[in-house]
């Protein structure tokens, strides 16, 4: 539950959009085909801001990788632009699957949930945001999800919700469509206007229709309407409104342009830049709505003097030559690392690593081997671990508790698709990125999706580190410094297949009965450098496999020596043995 409410709150309204999700679910939502249905965004934001002050548009959205951005969406961001929101588009993957709009919104959202308290309302459905969404409530932040009730995510039914379909005859637009009865306008008068769907969206909102044209050419426009009626209330509503429209066929004159007192498009005043003493102001879009309903109204673009600075990346890691090294000079630090592991990331891509016939049920990863790895001996400030929840993955989160690692798991159930991991992530290394001295902030992932606040983290003068398996590496995280897991992954990997098949020698362990009772097996096979591979019969027996009989005696040749009293009932070992060289900094 939120805390109460800040006597300082803004009440400035501040909306993020997901422009595909719109789309995609508004074309289902209304059984109208994808390539036909445009969302006008202006009048979006004027409906959801419902006559409250703006303090900021956010807009995300994914384009092609191999073929031309349809151009209703590329209309639709430059206007968007034009009206000074904040608009990032991102190229969908060869798999045509969309990636970092997710992330994008959700680092916007949590930079801006450092301002004075407001009210924040997200258009869109993907229960991936009810993580930056959960962190705005606890800032005493109001949130409002508008959407569509078909691609509304259950995970949102703790917010305030908005129907959109009330709502969608105000700013959606059919193309291409044909109906019964059609009205062809002919003017030259649209090649003086700049947003000529205009008039157009004006003329079917003020009748309460939904909007359905076709541009024959520059000049020349098909509306469309499902009966005669509708048809002459629009011509008689376009006679009144735009006379000029309807003057015969090439009889307008060149310099006919809209009346000044009639404007379609948004007048645009340029602020001059400001300096501003706060560091998460990258920028800001103010629309007073307050005031009138009306499309005719003053929008304000300001943008911040900080300008983002680029940092030499230089540590004393020697586990792997890092292959990308950036070239700028770096400010003071503290040099305290910060680690953020994308556990399922790790898990699914580990198997491929050796190419092992492996499901990712006896596939393995030790935390804090893992961190102890990527930390190199440099001084730790934090872990942070996010994943799905699986039954057998209990004793996982936690040891990582035990350890003092943050670390956050979503549940999913079996073959459901995996949510809101990513974005909880996001919303970590944000929060560490702006609250912490810049120090070294390192991913643990493949996922192309972090690239955003990794460049977010650049801009805030810390040194970037990504770690992924060497077949899940997106290439834009190779943008940054970055080294495989796969030469150092018998220093953190354990296999547990029962009665391994891989190797043919076995020894058996029994009599163990301690907390943590694979550390002195991962101890054992760390100082053997060999793949650890074994499997637990019971709660004190263990077979630990092995390729051959001599790595078999190594191996009870190094247990006799370290653990002389393994078969007893003892507790030689203790968890904080091993970690005290990499203890938090708190």
């Amino acid at each position: 539950m939120a805390g109460p409410v800040d006597p300082a709150a803004s009440e400035l309204v501040y909306i993020f959009i997901d422009y595909s999700n719109v789309t995609h679910e508004g074309s289902r939502e209304l059984n109208i085909a994808n390539d036909n249905f445009n969302v006008d965004l202006n009048r979006l934001v004027i409906t959801v801001c419902n006559g409250r002050k703006l303090g900021g548009v956010y807009i995300a959205g994914s384009t092609p990788q191999t073929a031309p951005t349809p151009l209703k969406d590329e209309l639709s961001w430059k206007r968007a632009e034009h009206h000074g929101f904040n608009v990032k588009t991102f190229p969908r993957n060869a798999s045509n699957k969309e990636k970092k709009v997710d992330s994008r919104l959700t680092c916007d959202i949590m930079l801006t949930i450092r301002k004075n308290p407001g009210i924040l309302v997200l258009v869109a459905g993907d229960s991936d945001y009810s993580v930056p969404l959960e962190e705005a409530q606890r800032e005493n932040w109001e949130v409002e999800i508008w959407f569509w009730p078909k691609g509304k995510s259950k995970h949102f039914s703790n917010f305030p919700y908005t129907s959109l379909n009330f709502h969608y005859k105000s700013f959606v637009y059919i193309t291409g469509s044909k109906s019964k009865c059609t009205l062809e306008i002919n003017s030259d008068v649209f090649k003086s206007w700049k947003w000529r769907n205009e008039p157009i969206m004006e003329c079917y909102c003020a009748l309460n229709l939904l909007c359905q044209f076709h541009w024959v050419n520059n000049t020349t426009i098909h509306l469309y309407f499902d009966n005669e009626i509708h048809l002459k209330q629009a011509r008689g509503w376009l006679t009144k409104k735009y006379p000029m429209l309807l003057k015969e066929q090439g009889k307008a004159s060149k310099s006919a342009k809209m009346p000044q007192n009639k404007k379609i498009t948004e007048d645009i005043t340029d602020l001059p830049k400001q300096n501003t003493s706060d560091p998460l102001d990258d920028q800001y879009v103010f629309v007073d709505l307050s005031e009138t309903r009306s499309l005719s109204r003053t929008l304000f673009s300001l943008y911040s003097s900080q300008k983002s600075v680029r940092a030499k990346f230089s540590h004393p890691c020697k586990l792997q030559k890092l292959t990308k090294m950036a070239s700028q000079k770096m400010p003071a630090t503290s040099e305290l690392v910060y680690v953020f592991i994308d556990h399922s990331n790790v898990i699914n891509e580990g198997p491929r690593f050796r190419k092992l016939k492996l499901t990712t049920d006896f596939f393995n990863i030790d935390h804090n081997r893992l961190v102890i790895t990527v930390c190199n001996g440099r001084r730790l400030g934090g872990v942070y671990i996010a994943g799905s929840h699986p039954p057998s993955e209990d004793e996982l989160w936690e040891r990582a508790k035990d350890l003092g690692f943050n670390f956050n798991i979503h549940p999913k159930k079996e073959k459901e698709k995996e949510k809101k991991v990513d974005a909880q992530l996001v919303c970590d290394m944000t929060e560490i990125i702006l609250d912490k001295t810049p120090g070294i902030l390192v991913l643990v992932s493949g996922d192309s999706d972090f690239t955003v606040p990794l460049y977010k983290a650049k801009e805030k003068n810390w040194r970037v580190e990504v770690w992924s398996w060497s077949r899940a590496m997106a290439n834009d995280l190779m943008e940054f410094p970055y080294a495989y897991l796969d030469p150092h992954a018998d220093s953190f990997v354990y296999i547990t297949e029962p009665d391994s098949k891989r190797s043919k020698h076995s020894l058996e362990i029994t009599g163990m009965s301690w907390r943590w009772k694979n550390e002195p097996i991962m101890e054992c096979y760390r100082a053997l450098n060999l793949l650890c591979q074994f499997c637990w019969l019971d709660d004190t027996t263990a077979h630990l496999y092995f390729d051959d009989e001599s790595d078999l005696k190594k191996a009870e040749m190094w247990l006799s020596k370290s653990y002389p009293d393994l078969l007893v009932d003892s507790d030689p070992f203790l968890i904080v043995d091993l970690t005290k060289s990499i203890m938090l900094n708190k």
